[in-house]
C-alpha cells in the first residue's frame, strides 16, 4: 500500500512539473493569443467605384521651355467583399506556446513525416486580418500502476476569431511509457512519437485526443505535447492598365500646301485603357520647314509641350490647334508623342507623325550677252526665265534695264519699253513648274567707251524674285583711214613727182604700232621720203622699189599723219606709174591698202618745136 501511494505521488509530481495546467485541471485556462495572424492589404476598387475624373478644359501646346506641370492622384485599388473559397492545407506550421509561454518540451523533429504540411491555395485564404489562438491542455492521472494501462488526455482549443489550418499535435512519450492505443488513432514514429493531423480547427472549437499508455517502470514521468498550425490572410488588388493614344490630323488634310500658307494640326489624346494616367506629357516637334505662329523655335526644330495632370480611363483630351507656317518646300512633318509614368510607352499608339508636302514656285533667271564690244556696235542679249519649283508661278514680269549709253536697236512687239526708265518689260500670266524655259532676245547699240551693265529681274506673286546682271566692256576702236594721192597726174620720163600718204584716225581709240609700207612700180625711182610733221625714218629695199617706214607708236583719235615719197620717172614702160601703200596696226594686224598712179609721157620734142621761131 505504501509503495503504491509513493508511486502515485511521484506520477502526480512529474505531471505537474511537465504541465502546470494539471495543477488546475478542473479550471482549464484559455490559451493566450500568440499574436500569429494574417497580414492585411488594401484591396482594389471595382470599375464602378473608381471616381470619374472631371474633363479638364482644352489644353494648349506651349513652347518646351514653358512647361505646364501638374498632377492629380488617382485611386489605384478597389475593395471586394466576396467570401473566400475554402482553404487548402498549408505547408508551413506554427508552434503554439503553452500557457506558461515556455517553448514546447517535445518539439517535432525535423524531417518527420508530419512536420511539414501542404500550403493552401491563395484563393482559399480569407481576406483581411486573421486572429488565431490555439492552446493545448495535457491531462494525466495523478498516478498509475506499473504495467497497468492508464489514459492521457490532450485537449486542443482554438480560442481565436479565425480558423487554424493544418493543426498538428505531437506527443513524444517518455521512456518507460508504452503506447497502447489512442482516439483518434495516432501515427507512431519510432515507437514513441505520436502525431495527429487536424486539417482545420474552426474558431471557438476544440479537439480531444485520448491516449492509452502502459508504464513499464516506476518513478516520476514528465509528459508533454506540442501543437503546430498554420494561419494566413490575403488581400485583393486589381491591376489596371492605362493606355495612351494620339490622333493627329493636319488641315488641309489632302493635297499640297503652298509655301507661305499655314498648316493646322489638331491633336487628340485618349486614354484607351481601364486605369487613370497621371502627369501625361505631350510633346509636339515641327520639322525645320514649319514655323510655329509664335515664332519660337529650338535649334532647327520647334518643340512644344504641355502636361495634363490626369487622364481618366476612356477620357480624351482635344488640344488647341497647333498652327504653323510653311517656310520651306518639300515634305514637312509634325510629330506628337504622349507619355506618362503610369503607361508603358507604345510607339504605334502613343506617337503620331503627320507629313504635309509644301509646294512652292521658283523663278530662275539668266541673262546672256557679250563680255566686250567696240563702241558704236550692236550687242546681242538673251534673257531666259523658268520655274524650277513645284507650283505654278503666277503673274510673272520680266524686266531688263538698259545702260545709259545703250540704245534699243528696234522695238519688240512682245515687250513694252519705257525710254524714260530705259526698261524693257515682258508679262507672263503663269509659268508651270518644270516647263520649257522662256527666251527673250533683245539688241542694244553701244555708245562710247565704258562699262555697260544690264540688270534683269523676274518677279511674281508671293514675293518671288530672281535677278541676274551682265557687264559688257565697251572699248574704243581705232578707225584709220588711208588716202594715197599724187601731186601730178602726168609726168614725163625723167620728170619727178610726189606721192602723198595721208593717215587719219576716225575711231575712238588710238591706233598703235602702225606699220606703213609703200611699193612703187618698176618705172619709178625713189628720190626721197619723209614727213613734215614727225621725224620718221624709212628703209629702201635693195631693188629700190619698196620703202618701209619705221613703226609709228600711236595715232590718237582724230589725229592725222602725212607722209611723202619723192619719185623720178625712170622710163615710160609701162605707161602708168603706181605707188601702192599698205598699212597695219595693233588692232588690225591684217594690212589694208590704197594706191595712186600717174601717167608717163615721152619727153622728146618735135623738130619744129626744137628749132624755134
Amino acid at each position: 500500500m505504501g509503495r503504491r501511494l509513493r508511486f502515485m505521488i511521484g506520477v502526480i509530481l512529474v505531471a505537474s512539473v511537465a504541465n502546470p495546467s494539471l495543477r488546475a485541471q478542473d479550471e482549464p485556462k484559455v490559451e493566450p493569443d500568440l499574436g500569429i495572424s494574417g497580414v492585411s492589404a488594401a484591396s482594389g476598387l471595382e470599375p464602378a467605384q473608381i471616381e470619374a475624373v472631371p474633363k479638364t478644359p482644352r489644353a494648349r501646346l506651349a513652347p518646351a521651355r514653358k512647361r505646364d506641370w501638374g498632377a492629380k492622384n488617382a485611386a489605384m485599388g478597389e475593395p471586394d467583399d466576396k467570401a473566400p473559397a475554402p482553404l487548402s492545407d498549408l505547408a508551413v506550421e506554427k508552434t503554439a506556446a503553452k500557457e506558461t509561454g515556455d517553448p514546447p518540451a517535445n518539439p517535432v523533429p525535423a524531417g518527420t513525416p508530419d512536420a511539414d504540411g501542404g500550403r493552401p491555395a491563395v484563393d482559399r485564404l480569407p481576406l483581411g486580418k486573421q486572429s488565431v489562438a490555439v492552446t493545448v491542455d495535457v491531462q494525466a492521472p495523478a498516478s498509475m500502476n506499473l504495467n497497468q494501462e492508464g489514459i492521457l488526455r490532450l485537449l486542443v482549443k482554438n480560442t481565436g476569431q479565425s480558423d487554424a489550418m493544418n493543426v498538428t499535435v505531437c506527443d513524444e512519450l517518455p521512456e518507460g511509457l508504452v503506447y497502447v492505443s489512442s482516439q483518434p488513432e495516432a501515427r507512431v514514429v519510432g515507437g514513441s512519437l505520436l502525431t495527429w493531423r487536424v486539417n482545420n480547427l474552426p474558431a471557438g472549437s476544440d479537439r480531444l485526443i485520448t491516449v492509452k499508455v502502459r508504464p513499464t517502470r516506476s518513478g516520476p514521468f514528465e509528459h508533454g505535447a506540442t501543437v503546430t498550425f498554420l494561419t494566413g490572410g490575403k488581400a485583393r488588388t486589381r491591376v489596371l492598365e492605362p493606355k495612351l493614344k494620339v490622333d493627329l490630323v493636319a488641315n488641309p488634310t489632302v493635297g499640297k500646301v503652298l509655301k507661305g500658307q499655314s498648316v493646322t494640326f489638331q491633336v487628340v489624346v485618349t486614354n484607351t485603357g481601364d486605369g487613370p494616367a497621371r502627369d501625361v506629357t505631350i510633346q509636339a516637334k515641327l520639322s525645320p520647314g514649319l514655323k510655329h505662329e509664335s515664332g519660337e523655335t529650338a535649334d532647327d526644330r520647334a518643340l512644344f509641350e504641355l502636361t495634363l495632370p490626369e487622364l481618366a480611363a476612356g477620357q480624351h483630351e482635344k488640344l488647341d490647334p497647333l498652327v504653323a507656317d510653311a517656310i520651306l518646300g518639300g515634305d514637312q512633318s509634325c510629330m506628337v508623342t504622349a507619355r506618362s509614368g503610369d503607361v508603358v510607352f507604345n510607339k504605334d499608339e502613343a506617337e503620331s507623325v503627320k507629313t504635309v508636302t509644301v509646294v512652292e514656285p521658283k523663278l530662275k533667271l539668266a541673262l546672256k550677252g557679250p563680255d566686250s564690244r567696240y563702241t558704236d556696235t550692236t550687242a546681242d542679249y538673251e534673257l531666259t526665265i523658268e520655274n524650277p519649283g513645284t507650283a505654278p508661278a503666277r503673274r510673272v514680269r520680266v524686266l531688263a534695264t538698259l545702260p545709259v549709253n545703250g540704245r534699243l536697236v528696234k522695238p519688240l512687239p512682245e515687250a513694252q519699253y519705257d525710254a524714260t526708265t530705259r526698261r524693257l518689260q515682258w508679262t507672263i500670266d503663269s509659268i508651270e513648274p518644270g516647263s520649257k524655259p522662256l527666251v527673250f532676245p533683245f539688241h542694244v547699240r553701244m555708245g562710247g567707251v565704258g562699262d555697260y551693265e544690264i540688270v534683269a529681274q523676274g518677279v511674281a506673286d508671293g514675293a518671288l524674285k530672281a535677278m541676274d546682271r551682265r557687264h559688257t566692256d565697251v572699248v574704243g576702236m581705232p578707225d584709220v583711214d588711208l588716202v594715197v594721192s599724187e601731186m601730178k597726174r602726168v609726168v614725163d620720163v625723167g620728170g619727178k613727182t610726189t606721192f602723198q600718204i595721208r593717215l587719219r584716225n576716225y575711231g575712238t581709240k588710238e591706233a598703235s604700232r602702225i606699220q606703213i609700207t609703200a611699193k612703187l612700180s618698176k618705172n619709178l625711182k625713189v628720190e626721197g621720203a619723209g614727213s613734215s610733221t614727225t621725224d620718221i625714218k624709212q628703209h629702201l629695199s635693195p631693188d629700190g622699189d619698196e620703202i618701209k617706214f619705221s613703226e609709228v607708236d600711236k595715232l590718237g583719235p582724230g589725229k592725222e599723219l602725212v607722209l611723202g615719197i619723192l619719185v623720178k620717172v625712170a622710163s615710160d614702160t609701162p605707161r602708168l606709174a603706181t605707188c601702192r601703200v599698205l598699212v597695219s596696226h595693233e588692232d588690225l594686224p591684217e594690212p589694208f591698202e590704197d594706191m595712186a598712179a600717174v601717167k608717163i609721157t615721152s619727153s622728146r620734142r618735135s623738130p619744129v618745136a626744137a628749132s624755134g621761131p
